[in-house]
């Protein structure tokens, strides 16, 4: 999750035209602050390190500093009220397990991905980096439990994240990391 959570900020950073990927290695283009903590203090990290390290090495040693930045996206997801803390039968809180609620937040995120990888038609690129995301931290079974269905997304999903290369970086990451 931490690589998937680092890889979405590094996304939409590229999106805010602050970083580039060249032939696989982050530039930093702009170092301003953005309106987002989260951004910002990736932005802050990268300043910090200040080296020319091909994407996956940033994706690896950018989890592993921003605990911080993972921790408050959560605390925002729980504040929202898009996540809830799971608790056990016996009503005891874990600190690090967390559920969806199926608010509408949530429903229409996963309709955009059953649009994309159920009925196969087109969607925005946050729902295909969304999926790709997915697909490189080797989550389709949870978000598909269903069998019947799951070797045809697993292909759709799979070919989606081979064309995306924060996705595939990721995987590498996570790969590494197993």
């Amino acid at each position: 999750l931490k690589y998937a959570l680092t890889a979405a900020l590094l996304f939409e950073l590229e999106a805010l035209k602050r970083i580039a990927i060249v032939d696989e290695r982050l530039i930093l283009k702009d170092k301003t602050p953005t309106e987002n903590r989260f951004q910002t203090k990736l932005l802050e990290d990268i300043t910090d390190i200040n080296k020319d390290r091909k994407l996956n090495w940033w994706l690896s040693k950018l989890s592993s500093l921003n605990s911080e930045i993972r921790d408050g996206i959560f605390d925002n997801l729980l504040d929202s009220g898009a996540l809830h803390h799971q608790t056990d039968p016996s009503g005891k809180i874990h600190s690090r397990r967390y559920r969806l609620w199926n608010d509408s937040s949530y429903r229409r995120i996963k309709n955009s991905l059953d649009r994309l990888l159920l009925e196969q038609r087109e969607t925005d690129m946050k729902t295909r980096t969304l999926a790709a995301l997915i697909w490189a931290c080797r989550a389709t079974d949870a978000i598909y439990p269903d069998k019947k269905l799951r070797g045809d997304i697993k292909y759709r999903i799979g070919v989606i994240g081979e064309e995306n290369d924060y996705s595939r970086h990721v995987r590498k990451s996570v790969n590494t990391a197993r």
